[in-house]
C-alpha cells in the first residue's frame, strides 16, 4: 500500500466517523480522531484542517480547555452541537445560558422538564441539583423558578422578564395554549 493510499484511507475513516457520530447526536473528540490516525501523528493537525477545508459539512468547536470537538452539519445544527458541548463542559452554565437566551430573545420562560429530553438529556436529579446550585449562586440570582396552576415548573431570567409577565407566559404555554384552538 502506498503512503498516499494510507492517507486517503485515514481521511475516509475520519470523515465517516464524524458523520456517523453526528447522525447519532454525538460530537467527536479530537483525541478519538487522533487515535484513528496513529500512523500519522506528525501530520494530524494538518490532516484535520485539510479535511475541514475539503468537506463543507465538517465543523469544529473549541472547548474551554482548548480541545476540539467535531460534527457534520449534514446531520446536526450548530446550535445543537453547542448545546452538546456546553452539556459536556458545565450543565449548570448550559441551563443558565438557555434560560437567559429564551428570556431575552423570544421572550419566554423555559419549562424545567425540557432539560430531561434531547439534546439536553439530563437526569431529573442532575437538573434538580443544578437548580439548587443556581438558586444559591449570586452570579445566577436572575434565574428564577415559577410554577403554573398544573404544578409544572418553568425557569426565567429576571434580567429580561418581569415576574408577572413570566408567570403569564408560563400559564399560557402550559395551560392556555392547549385550551384555545
Amino acid at each position: 500500500m502506498k503512503p498516499s493510499d494510507r492517507h486517503e484511507d485515514t481521511d475516509e475513516k475520519i470523515v465517516a466517523r464524524i458523520r456517523q457520530c453526528s447522525e447519532e447526536g454525538l460530537l467527536v473528540a479530537e483525541q478519538e480522531l487522533r487515535e484513528s490516525a496513529a500512523d500519522q501523528p506528525e501530520s494530524f493537525e494538518f490532516l484535520l484542517e485539510n479535511l475541514l477545508e475539503r468537506h463543507d459539512d465538517l465543523q469544529a468547536l473549541t472547548a474551554r480547555d482548548g480541545t476540539r470537538r467535531y460534527y457534520s452539519s449534514r446531520c446536526m445544527s450548530g446550535a445543537y452541537a453547542l448545546i452538546l458541548l456546553h452539556k459536556e463542559e458545565d450543565p449548570l452554565q448550559l441551563i443558565a445560558a438557555v434560560v437567559r437566551q429564551n428570556s431575552r430573545d423570544y421572550p419566554r420562560p423555559v419549562p424545567l422538564d425540557i432539560f430531561g429530553v434531547e439534546p439536553f438529556g439530563m437526569a431529573a436529579d442532575e437538573v434538580s441539583d443544578c437548580i439548587q446550585k443556581l438558586a444559591a449562586d449570586k452570579a445566577h440570582a436572575d434565574i428564577l423558578v415559577i410554577e403554573t396552576a398544573t404544578s409544572r415548573k418553568f425557569l426565567y431570567s429576571a434580567q429580561y422578564l418581569e415576574p408577572a409577565h413570566a408567570a403569564l407566559l408560563a400559564e399560557w404555554y402550559d395551560v392556555g395554549q392547549a385550551n384555545n384552538p
